[in-house]
């Protein structure tokens, strides 16, 4: 009995470093990091509930974007990658009653996204192509020194790729839902890119 068990133990430690020794040949085979990006345009929602923000508007805000990422894994017609969808833009309010006010909105989301068809990585030259992911993101509509605009969470995003007139555009949106001091707030955002390299 002790030795059917020894065999048994031996054998599934030789089907279990097989199988380690497949999935890290596999991963070599296809961890080829290169690097992409995209720049355009992007609308961003804020929905501000929390009592520490309720002073603030919650006004639309469209402003710049850049979406570096690095894929990571490589598959024949797909990638997994790390990156951002970094906004940047200038909100502002003037009267004639000299209350003027100005401020920078700031959305940094740090994302892991699955890319499949065009431009999931440099070679891929497909008619369409999409992503998906999600990770953790702050966004900064800035306010005042004694008001707190910061929302930070989960944030989700999805988005198309495609070619029009010979030029390939990405549209994308994205969702950030706030946690602990402002889980009532949230941040949607939508956006329009030039992908590089194509």
């Amino acid at each position: 009995m002790d030795n059917l068990s020894k065999t048994y133990n031996i054998t599934m430690k030789q089907k279990l470093l097989y199988i380690i020794f497949i999935v890290i040949y596999g991963i070599n085979l296809n961890a080829q990091v290169s690097f992409s990006h995209a720049a355009g345009i992007k609308l961003l929602v804020p929905a501000f509930n929390s009592a520490s923000v309720l002073d603030i508007e919650s006004e639309p805000t469209l402003g710049l974007m850049y979406s570096p990422r690095v894929n990571v894994i490589q598959f024949n017609n797909s990638t997994i990658s790390l990156g951002t969808h970094f906004a940047m833009a200038f909100e502002g309010s003037f009267n004639t009653n000299g209350n003027n006010s100005s401020s920078f909105v700031f959305d940094i989301p740090f994302v892991i996204e699955y890319n499949f068809g065009l431009a999931s990585n440099r070679r891929n030259t497909d008619k369409f192509g999409l992503y998906v992911g999600g990770g953790y993101g702050v966004h900064n509509s800035g306010g005042s020194e004694t008001i707190s605009s910061k929302i930070s969470g989960f944030i989700g995003n999805i988005g198309v790729r495609f070619f029009s007139f010979g030029v390939p555009f990405d549209i994308h949106a994205s969702y950030l839902k706030g946690t602990g001091d402002t889980s009532n707030d949230s941040v949607f955002g939508l956006g329009l890119q030039y992908t590089f390299g194509f």
